[in-house]
C-alpha cells in the first residue's frame, strides 16, 4: 500500500462533504469531491462557516479556504479519478439503502488497495458493504466543521485490516486531528454516548430540584 493519501475522494457534497474536502486539501492532498447535484459542487458551498472565537480571524479562515479550494476538483459521477484514489470518504445521506448502493458500486470500481471510510454518525455500515471492501472499510466520524473541530472517532469493522486502521489514523493525525480509536462498532460510538449520559444526569438533577435550568424554557428531553 502507498504510504500517504495523495489522492482523496469525498463522495457527498453536503456541509460535511465540503468541510472534509477542505480539511484534506489543506493537508496537501488532491481531492475529488463527488455529488450528483451540480449546484452542490459550487466552490465554498457548505464550507463557509465563520471561525469560532479562539480559532483565528474570519479573514484568516477564508484565506485558508482559498488555498485549499485550489486542490479540490468537482465531479458529477463515479469515474477513473475515484477509482485511483488512495482513500474514499463516504459522506452521503444517512439512509441505509443509499449507502449500500454506493458501497456495492465502489466494490468493483476501486483499486485493491483503496481504503473506504464512512462518516456515518450512527449506522453499522459494515453490514451494507460487499465482500471485497470488508478488510479496508472503516468509520471515520468527524464533527462539523472538521477543519475547525479537530476530533474524529475511528471505528473498525469486524474484518478491517489493522494496517488500514493504522494508516488512516496516521493520516488524520498528520492533519492535526485528535483520533479516538475504537476496538469495535457500537451504536452512537463514544462521544455521542457520553453526551447522552451527561444529558440524562442534567435532567435528573433538575427533576430532583438539585439545580434549575438557566434557560428561558425547560429544555426538552432527547
Amino acid at each position: 500500500m502507498v504510504k500517504s493519501f495523495n489522492q482523496v475522494a469525498v463522495i457527498g457534497a453536503g456541509t460535511m462533504g465540503h468541510g472534509l474536502a477542505l480539511l484534506f486539501a489543506l493537508g496537501g492532498s488532491r481531492v475529488c469531491l463527488v455529488d450528483v447535484g451540480r449546484d452542490c459542487l459550487e466552490p465554498g458551498h457548505g464550507a463557509d462557516q465563520v471561525a469560532p472565537q479562539g480559532s483565528g480571524s474570519a479573514t484568516a479562515v477564508r484565506y485558508r479556504h482559498g488555498r485549499g479550494l485550489a486542490l479540490i476538483t468537482p465531479e458529477l459521477a463515479l469515474g477513473e479519478r475515484i477509482a485511483e484514489s488512495d482513500i474514499i470518504v463516504e459522506a452521503i445521506v444517512e439512509k441505509a439503502d443509499a449507502k449500500k448502493e454506493l458501497f456495492h458500486a465502489l466494490g468493483p470500481l476501486v483499486g485493491a488497495e483503496t481504503i473506504v471510510a464512512s462518516t456515518t454518525s450512527y449506522m453499522n455500515v459494515f453490514s451494507l458493504a460487499p465482500e471485497e471492501l470488508q478488510t479496508r472499510l472503516l468509520i471515520a466520524h468527524f464533527y462539523n466543521p472538521p477543519y475547525i473541530i479537530p476530533l474524529v472517532e475511528i471505528v473498525p469493522g469486524p474484518r478491517t485490516d489493522a494496517a488500514v486502521l493504522g494508516r488512516v489514523k496516521d493520516y488524520l493525525e498528520s492533519l492535526r486531528m485528535t483520533c479516538i480509536t475504537m476496538k469495535k462498532y457500537i451504536p452512537g460510538f463514544i462521544v455521542n454516548r457520553l453526551q447522552r449520559a451527561l444529558g440524562r444526569e442534567i435532567f435528573h438533577l433538575i427533576d430532583e430540584e438539585v439545580a434549575e435550568s438557566t434557560s428561558t424554557g425547560r429544555p426538552r428531553r432527547a
